[in-house]
């Protein structure tokens, strides 16, 4: 019974694949259930999986967000149509449906795909979008994220504030429960965190403000509209007074780090921030995944 139903599937899915998306891409319906399909001109919203067999090269979800297209005009002589694309001709809202893009399509190969011979485009369709409609919602998002950018510009200023007076009490040993590591890094944590503690391996996210000792900023997440930056813990993706600084930090936690050259920028700097230079960083950590 197993064995007829492996002969079933396959033959369906090889049947699949011999139908010809445009551009004549194979492709394989996995769900149809959507009625309608993206029309020229209108916007499809997507969430697409790049594989090379069962390794996932890339994904939307990955990136944090549905992407949008605008569908163009159907290309007849089929040249230089987007695997995409002629995916999406053939899906309504809630599809999902994988198409097939030879390897001999692409340009200066990288050499880890030596070999290969075809690579898979997983698409799941989530929406379609007039023009009017997509603008409708762009216009709203952009008047979203200018208010936040206001907002964020203001807390910005006002941590700004406070992170002088930090340094100011840091400097005449004022500053209450400060914790100096081994490596010279000090901490101290205004607000405990009740969720998961940062951990190396971990992934944290966090907002932050960046100042030198003499309070300039030089960089903060704050004023880019409060977007916070993710990082893995322990991997390098960082200067050292973060990788260490953050495991002494839990989600939900805020406090500030003083971090000096060595585990900074050390005697090379970088951009605004000059060589040998001490830095200070607010933090507030959003939430923790182990």
């Amino acid at each position: 019974m197993r064995q007829l139903l492996f002969l079933f599937t396959a033959l369906v899915f090889l049947t699949s694949c011999s139908k010809k998306a445009e551009g004549g891409y194979k492709f394989v319906h996995h769900i149809k259930k959507g009625d309608r399909k993206p029309q020229v001109g209108e916007y499809a919203y997507f969430h697409v999986y790049f594989r090379n067999g069962d390794k996932l090269i890339t994904s939307t979800r990955e990136r944090g967000g549905v992407s949008q297209y605008k569908m163009p005009e159907v290309n007849k002589d089929g040249k230089g149509v987007i695997p995409i694309v002629a995916g999406l001709r053939l899906m309504g809202i809630g599809d999902s449906l994988t198409v097939f893009m030879p390897i001999d399509t692409i340009k200066n190969l990288p050499p880890e795909l030596a070999g290969v011979k075809e690579l898979e485009y997983d698409i799941v369709l989530t929406d379609i979008k007039t023009e009017d409609e997509y603008n409708k919602e762009k216009e709203t998002k952009e008047r979203e994220f200018a208010a936040k950018m206001e907002e964020g510009k203001k807390l910005s200023d006002e941590i700004g504030v406070t992170v002088k007076k930090v340094i100011a009490d840091f400097k005449a040993k004022k500053l209450p429960n400060v914790v100096k590591t081994a490596s010279g890094l000090q901490y101290c944590i205004t607000q405990p965190g009740t969720g998961a503690k940062v951990e190396n391996g971990s992934q944290a996210t966090v907002q932050y403000y960046g100042a030198l000792m003499n309070g300039e900023t030089f960089d903060d997440s704050f004023s880019r509209g409060m977007e916070p930056f993710t990082l893995g813990i322990g991997e390098g993706q960082v200067i050292q007074g973060w990788d260490e600084g953050l495991t002494y930090f839990s989600e939900g936690s805020k406090g500030y780090l003083f971090i000096p050259s060595a585990l900074g920028y050390g005697d090379k700097g970088t951009g605004p921030i000059k060589p040998n230079s001490d830095l200070v960083f607010y933090i507030e950590v959003i939430s923790v995944k182990k």
